[in-house]
């Protein structure tokens, strides 16, 4: 459902490059902050680091002390967003969909500390239950993806839902 974005991914030492040259580029072209992952031992806001734009500087530091690791790294825009939602859905080989209701969760420096299912979504909470329920639907569609998944949203009035995770 909707857009695909896609980007040419940058290596850690291009990344690093810009940091280095560039800070006028990551205040430009991200004004929200970004967001640092290693790619080994990352989750649950472990091995992830989160940058305001006023805290760039910082940058430097982290960065060379990543690739001294030897292990790449990814950098992301960080997305402002009022909801953390997630979907858990199943889809078998002759096309059957089932999903659980859609469920809130909030974190604590980026561990999950509380979830909220209302069972039976009203209001908000069904519209965007329809929506992620079709884009689950429709995503598991053009993979031809069969099993059970969960999909993590984050939700923002101006953006609506966001893909943030497929697992």
């Amino acid at each position: 459902v909707g857009e695909v974005l896609t980007a040419r991914a940058l290596s850690s030492a291009e990344v690093n490059t810009l940091i280095v040259r560039d800070f006028e580029f990551f205040e430009k072209n991200f004004s929200h902050g970004l967001v640092i992952k290693e790619s080994e031992l990352a989750y649950d806001g472990k091995g992830v680091f989160v940058f305001l734009p006023e805290e760039f500087e910082k940058l430097r530091t982290l960065t060379h002390r990543l690739n001294e690791t030897g292990h790449p790294w990814y950098l992301e825009e960080r997305i402002p967003f009022q909801k953390e939602l997630a979907l858990v859905f199943s889809r078998s080989k002759n096309g059957e969909f089932v999903h659980y209701p859609l469920a809130q969760f909030e974190s604590e420096q980026g561990i999950c500390s509380t979830v909220f299912v209302e069972g039976s979504n009203s209001g908000l909470m069904a519209e965007l239950e329809k929506q992620a329920v079709a884009i689950a639907r429709d995503l598991s569609l053009k993979l031809n993806w069969c099993g059970t998944a969960a999909i993590e949203f984050f939700f923002s009035e101006q953006n609506g839902l966001m893909i943030n995770e497929f697992a």
